[in-house]
């Protein structure tokens, strides 16, 4: 699968008749693939959260370079590269601005990334290899997030604020409108 790899010139053939699998709702996504390769600068507005389920990836957030197999990252880091070949990889993108992510912005800090312990979400594993090849209802998914984010920070993720009714309904809107 992998082409020449050397220090000047690291091409990797992409694996995109693999395909992925993508569940999408209002300001969130999650992404499933058998191999993940980027290389080029990018900064999403949503944290990501990612997990290897098979062979350890490598991220450069930054100037920091981690070979992982589940780790963090802040809105608008600045991502040049990101290595997962056959990794079965969950990519998961995080609103943590959100009421119900404020534990995780919380973990995150001031930091740019996190190698988090694969002790702490390898329970999931099962779940995102079966939402590879089957598809999950959108509660089942939405649970996996939120099941995810207490493992990582220890906290239910209850939001013990009301949302604003306006807010509500622009999240209705947002999950009514088609992905194109």
């Amino acid at each position: 699968m992998a082409s020449s790899q050397n220090d000047n010139n690291n091409k990797i053939a992409h694996p995109a008749e693999a395909g992925v699998t993508i569940y999408y709702w209002s300001c969130s996504l999650v992404l499933l693939a058998p191999s993940l390769l980027l290389d080029r600068p990018a900064s999403p507005l949503c944290a990501t959260l990612r997990i290897a389920c098979n062979e350890p990836y490598t991220i450069e957030v930054e100037g920091k370079t981690l070979q992982t197999r589940a780790s963090l990252v802040a809105p608008r880091a600045g991502r040049k590269r990101v290595t997962a070949v056959n990794s079965d990889i969950a990519l998961f993108y995080i609103p943590i601005d959100m009421p119900e992510y404020a534990a995780l912005k919380k973990k995150l800090g001031k930091q740019k990334i996190i190698d988090l312990p694969f002790d702490d979400v390898e329970a999931f594993v099962p779940t995102i290899r079966k939402a590879m090849v089957e598809t999950l209802s959108p509660e089942a998914i939405k649970g996996l997030v939120k099941d995810v984010v207490r493992a990582i920070t220890g906290e239910t993720g209850e939001v013990s604020v009301p949302v604003d009714n306006r807010i509500v309904r622009a999240r209705e809107i947002l999950d009514d409108t088609p992905l194109n």
